[in-house]
This record gives C-alpha cells, sequence and structure tokens, in this order.
C-alpha cells in the first residue's frame, strides 16, 4: 500500500513539473512592449536604468511610456543633430544652374569711361539684390546700374539702389566699415517678374573647418576685358574663422579682386552663409584669406536703422 502511494505522489509531482503555469498579465505586457518599441531610449548607467522590483500596474505603466515617446524623441534627435549628417549634399549642377539665373554682375559707372564692377545675388522673387557697399562710393540712393548674368555675363536689366548703411558712410577706417559693407538694390521691370534667388540663414554660424561653395564674377586673373568675357566663377572654400560679423575662409579661387558682393552657399541647403567683402593682399591667390560678411552682421546692422529685418525689410520694399 505504501509503495502504490509513494508511486501515485511521484505521478502527480511530474505533472505538476511538465505542465507549465500560465504567464502573469504583467509578464505579458512587459514582453509585448519590449517588441513594440522601436526607438532605443537614452542608454544610462547600471544605477540610473528603471527596474521592475515588483509585478504591479505602476511598473508596467512607466514601460509604456517609453513606448509612446518615439515621435518626441525623434523630434529632439533631428534639431540637434548636425544637418550634415541627415543631409546629402545638393548636387553641385543644380547650385550652379541656379546660379547662373541668380547671380549677377553689376556694372556702375563711376566717371566718362570708367566703371566699377561687383558681384550681387538675388535674395527675393521681386528681385532685390544684395551686394557691398563699396560699389556705391560716389553714387546715391535711387542710382542705376547695369546688371548682367550667364557665362559669360551678358546683359539682362537694370537695377536700382535702394540701402547703404549710415554706419558705412560714417565709417574712417576699412576696419570701421567692414560691419556694414553690404548694399540692398531693386531690379528694376516694367512688369510683375517672379526671379530665381537665394534664402539667407541668419540664425546660426559656421564651424571652423566647415566647406562651403562660392559662386562670383571674379575679374583678377580675367584675360580679356572684364566687360566682354567675364565668367562666373564656381569654387569652394574652408572657414577658418566665424564670428557674428567676419567670416574668414582659405583655399579658394574666388579669393580674387572683383569677387565682392559674391556669396557663401552652404552645401546641403543651398541657402547664403556669407557675403564676400574683401581678400587679403598675399601675392598667390591660393595664400590668400576671403573675408565674408556673416548674415548675422547685415541682419543687426539692417534691423538698427530700419527696424526690420531682412525678410521685413525685403517684403516691405516690392
Amino acid at each position: 500500500m505504501k509503495q502504490l502511494l509513494f508511486i501515485l505522489f511521484l505521478i502527480i509531482l511530474g505533472l505538476i513539473l511538465i505542465i507549465p503555469l500560465p504567464e502573469t498579465r504583467v509578464s505579458v505586457l512587459i514582453r509585448e512592449i519590449e517588441e513594440e518599441i522601436i526607438f532605443e531610449p537614452e542608454v544610462k548607467t547600471e544605477d540610473e536604468k528603471p527596474t521592475l522590483e515588483e509585478d504591479s500596474p505602476a511598473h508596467v505603466e512607466s514601460l509604456v511610456v517609453i513606448k509612446e515617446e518615439p515621435k518626441n524623441e525623434e523630434h529632439v534627435i533631428l534639431e540637434t543633430q548636425d544637418i550634415a549628417e541627415i543631409l546629402e549634399p545638393i548636387a553641385q549642377s543644380i547650385i550652379y544652374d541656379k546660379a547662373l539665373l541668380s547671380i549677377v554682375n553689376l556694372v556702375c559707372p563711376v566717371k566718362k569711361n570708367s566703371f566699377a564692377i561687383a558681384t550681387g545675388a538675388i535674395v527675393s522673387p521681386e528681385g532685390h539684390i544684395l551686394s557691398v557697399a563699396h560699389l556705391t562710393e560716389g553714387l546715391n540712393i535711387g542710382s542705376k546700374c547695369t546688371l548682367r548674368r550667364g557665362s559669360p555675363a551678358r546683359d539682362f536689366a537694370s537695377a536700382e539702389l535702394l540701402f547703404v548703411p549710415d554706419n558705412y558712410k560714417l565709417a574712417t577706417t576699412t576696419n570701421s566699415q567692414a560691419p556694414f559693407d553690404f548694399s540692398i538694390w531693386k531690379i528694376i521691370t516694367e512688369d510683375k517678374q517672379s526671379f530665381e534667388y537665394w534664402d539667407i540663414t541668419t540664425d546660426k554660424i559656421l564651424d571652423s573647418n566647415n566647406n562651403v561653395l562660392t559662386l562670383s564674377y571674379a575679374a583678377e586673373l580675367n584675360s580679356g576685358s572684364a566687360l566682354k568675357n567675364l565668367n562666373l566663377l564656381f569654387s569652394l572654400t574652408t572657414v577658418d574663422f566665424d564670428d557674428s560679423y567676419i567670416v574668414r575662409s582659405k583655399s579658394t579661387i574666388s579669393a580674387q579682386e572683383g569677387s565682392s558682393g559674391g556669396i557663401l552657399v552652404d552645401p546641403y541647403t543651398s541657402n547664403i552663409r556669407g557675403m564676400i567683402f574683401g581678400v587679403s593682399k598675399d601675392d598667390s591667390v591660393f595664400d590668400r584669406f576671403l573675408f565674408s560678411l556673416n548674415p548675422q552682421a547685415i541682419e543687426n546692422a539692417l534691423k538698427n536703422e530700419t527696424g526690420k529685418t531682412i525678410k521685413e525689410y525685403l517684403g516691405g520694399t516690392l
């Protein structure tokens, strides 16, 4: 009899070990949550990692919140990650084709049989042009200059001078003029037209070693007459220094006389990141530094004198 009871006990014990017990609700929920999480949460130290010390609904809800946060987490990543790591550079052929329509060569009469030339960039669909202020010396508001574009540059319109900073006119040295060395023009048209144009980035400065594109009508190395055979120069320059006023860059064939008014272009967004206003005096072009005005400086100077941002000013002078 005792042997029979012992055999029955062993059989019952074996059935208990073989048949799995139902999973608890908490363990099922945790497994489902782990399978649905797409974005990994921020890595924490062992002391900071959330743990489930109890099978309680409160702990499960904390994990559910992690599962429901991916959209917000992705948004933060896109705002803080370097844009160069997210975007591919725009094809240079696309930027150059755009430049053929929206980078201009200004030819301004200084005196009889004498002209001053500079580069300019169209910065609004209505035909506003950004260029340098030192082109305007001897001119007045309302003065008109010939516009050319293409490669080689050919006449296509005229432009009227709208704005030169008073602080540029009052400055007595080249260094004190530099933060205000810009001018704004408007293409003269008989009827309403829409022009190809460049957007301007005013809320960021460039980092050292950033590469940006340059576009200008550099004339120093031109083998013929600048009025007959001036071609649009497309190059690359490396940022050496940038603050809220001046961008200094190097290693570029754009560091020539005549490049003033040309622009630095972001290769990822095609936005203007600077406007060229000068070069250093080294004999070799490739040893020179290129100096450009930061868009923040343009925005600050314009706002101080007109009370308007670049966007507001362009929108109010149509």
